[in-house]
């Protein structure tokens, strides 16, 4: 089992040290409430794909995928902590909007980055941090990837890239499923930059060797 990376450990701890900061402040001696126990939701989310829109077909014969992106499966990168990791969202990507329509060519996909690095960031603490909600942690997200027509010699023939950032910010105080809805709509969120980017850049670079 991968060990929870450290900028989580930090979220979740400064939420339930915050948490246990105002019941002290707020119980009163002798006045308890119970309530009965509900099973954890386990979220579940939809695929991301790309289906329902016009493949970029080109004039080659097969299509390549190179992966030069390793995860280091340690902290700060959290990547491999997503519902739907960056990195097989990319291949998805290939997957739906490549096509290669016949030839000796060849169209080479290659997948240069899929990080997402945390970092817990400085919040008050004590008596004063109770009257702030404060963001605890960054995730700073950068997927590039970059798409070749080959001819049969190995020769380019034509390339586009796309580069795309996001960064995301959590408050305090937000819940391990809540995480993991950020995560996805971080992944989400980038894989949308990344297709409309590299659709342009492939329509006005390559535009010769598609179909």
């Amino acid at each position: 089992m991968l060990e929870t990376p450290a900028v989580i450990r930090h979220l979740y701890f400064m939420s339930y040290f915050k948490t246990f900061q105002t019941f002290v402040v707020v119980a009163v001696a002798g006045l308890f409430l119970t309530s009965c126990e509900t099973p954890t939701r386990v979220p579940a989310y939809p695929e991301i794909t790309w289906t329902h829109l016009a493949p970029l077909t080109f004039d080659a014969g097969r299509i390549e995928i190179v992966d030069l992106y390793r995860a280091p499966l340690k902290h700060p990168d959290v990547e491999h902590e997503f519902p739907i990791v960056p990195e097989a969202s990319i291949k998805r990507w290939i997957s739906d909007r490549v096509r290669a329509a016949g030839g000796p060519r060849m169209v080479r996909v290659t997948i240069k980055n899929a990080r997402v690095v945390g970092e817990p960031l400085h919040v008050k603490k004590g008596v004063k941090g109770l009257f702030y909600k404060e963001q605890a942690a960054s995730y700073v997200g950068e997927l590039e990837v970059m798409i070749e027509v080959r001819t049969e010699r190995g020769f380019q023939a034509s390339v586009a890239e796309a580069k795309v950032k996001r960064t995301r910010t959590v408050p305090e105080e937000t819940s391990p499923n809540d995480l993991e809805q950020i995560f996805f709509d971080m992944t989400a969120a980038m894989m949308a930059d990344l297709d409309r980017t590299l659709e342009a850049n492939v329509r006005r670079y390559m535009a010769r060797d598609l179909k």
